[in-house]
C-alpha cells in the first residue's frame, strides 16, 4: 500500500493528482447533473427537455439594486461570521471534545505542505464555485419549485436546509463530532438564507454574501500562513 502510494509522490513533493481532481472535478459532476435532469423532464413528456434542465432560477440581477444586494451581501457574511463563531463558543461550552477537536483540525490544516497556486485558488475560487453552485442549487433552484410543487414555504425551506446541512457532514468529514456539529450550524444558516431569499426573490446578494463567508476566512488562513513565514 505505502509503495502504491509512493508511486503518486513525485521526487520534489505531494502528488498534484488529488489537488487537480478535486479542483476540477465540479464541471464534470456539474455536466452531468443536468444530463440527468434532462433525461427526467425527457421521461415526465417535457417536449423540451434541456430548457426544463437549465431553468435555473436567475440571479435577479437589477443595475439599479446592485449597490443594496452588495451592501446585503457583506451584511449577510457578517451575520453568517458572528453565527458561526457564537454558535462555535456554545459548542465548545457544551462539548468540550468538538471545540478541542475543532482547533486541533484548524492547527494541523496551517502545516499541510500546499503550493502556492493551490492557496490562491482555494481563496479566490473555490468559494465562488461553492456560493454559486450552492445557492442556485438549494435557494434558486430547490425553494421555489418546492414551493410551486404546493409545498408550503415553511416546509420547502425546512426540507432545502436540511439537504443544505447534511451535505456538509460529508463535505469535509473530518469526525463525527464536528461534523454534527456543522450539520447543525449549516441547517440553521440556510434557513436564514432561505427565508432572506423568500422575502427578497434576488439571489445575487446570497452568492455575494457566501462568497464573502468562504473567502475571508480562507484569506485570514493565507495571512496565517504568510507570518509565520511559509
Amino acid at each position: 500500500m505505502s509503495e502504491a502510494m509512493d508511486t503518486e509522490r513525485s521526487p520534489s513533493g505531494p502528488s498534484l493528482r488529488w489537488p487537480l481532481a478535486l479542483s476540477f472535478i465540479g464541471a464534470p459532476l456539474a455536466l452531468a447533473g443536468n444530463f440527468l435532469a434532462a433525461g427526467v423532464a425527457l421521461l415526465g413528456g417535457s417536449s423540451h427537455p434541456w430548457d426544463v434542465a437549465a431553468a435555473w432560477a436567475p440571479l435577479a440581477y437589477r443595475p439599479s439594486k446592485l449597490g443594496i444586494d452588495l451592501g446585503l451581501g457583506l451584511a449577510i457574511s457578517i451575520g453568517t461570521a458572528v453565527f458561526a463563531a457564537i454558535s462555535a463558543v456554545i459548542m465548545s461550552e457544551i462539548s468540550p471534545e468538538v471545540g478541542e477537536s475543532l482547533l486541533r483540525h484548524a492547527n494541523d490544516s496551517l502545516r499541510i505542505p500546499v503550493p502556492a497556486w493551490f492557496i490562491a485558488w482555494t481563496v479566490l475560487v473555490t468559494p465562488l464555485g461553492a456560493a454559486l453552485i450552492e445557492e442556485l442549487t438549494y435557494r434558486g433552484y430547490a425553494l421555489p419549485r418546492m414551493t410551486a410543487a404546493r409545498l408550503t414555504p415553511g416546509l420547502a425551506l425546512w426540507l432545502t436546509s436540511l439537504g443544505f446541512g447534511l451535505q456538509h457532514v460529508a463535505f469535509p468529514f473530518i469526525d463525527s463530532g464536528i461534523s454534527f456539529y456543522r450539520c447543525l450550524e449549516i441547517f440553521a444558516i440556510g434557513l436564514a438564507l432561505g427565508w432572506i431569499y423568500l422575502k427578497l426573490g434576488r439571489l445575487l446578494p446570497l452568492v455575494v454574501g457566501h462568497y464573502l463567508w468562504d473567502a475571508v476566512p480562507a484569506a485570514f488562513a493565507v495571512g496565517v500562513l504568510v507570518s509565520i513565514g511559509r
